[in-house]
């Protein structure tokens, strides 16, 4: 089971966060990132990637990268949740939902959704 945080913005569709370390961030880095939304610190890790090749010693290279790969997928979720508020999406802490993937707790989470926009309920005429 995976645990996944909700996000409601009135302009689009719920959008889930998965909680956890990210394997595509720690093997593809600022690449990761990008596939994964999260611009803003795609291009940030891309620009201190190309700044430890530029300004790293030789040897210390692969290292400096490696361990801000490993830094990122760590917090990939939390750069995520961070980016997703800066574009004016909200969470709450109770919008957390468990479930076995990706589709069953966008089920969850739109079950437990509530719509405020419906006009009230008519009496039935035959009651």
């Amino acid at each position: 089971m995976r645990t996944y945080r909700a996000f409601f913005s009135h302009e689009s569709d719920p959008v889930l966060v998965k909680l956890g370390f990210s394997k595509r961030v720690l093997i593809l880095g600022p690449l990761g990132l990008l596939s994964l939304g999260a611009w803003i610190s795609g291009l940030l890790l891309a620009a201190v990637d190309m700044a430890a090749l530029v300004f790293c010693p030789a040897g210390y290279t692969s290292i400096a990268i490696g361990s801000l790969n490993i830094a990122c997928a760590v917090f990939t979720p939390e750069i995520r949740c961070w980016e997703l508020s800066l574009s004016g999406h909200t969470s709450l802490e109770e919008d957390n939902v468990i479930a076995a993937n990706h589709d069953q707790a966008l089920l969850r989470v739109l079950d437990r959704q509530i719509t405020v926009n419906t006009p009230p309920e008519l009496p039935c005429v035959l009651s």
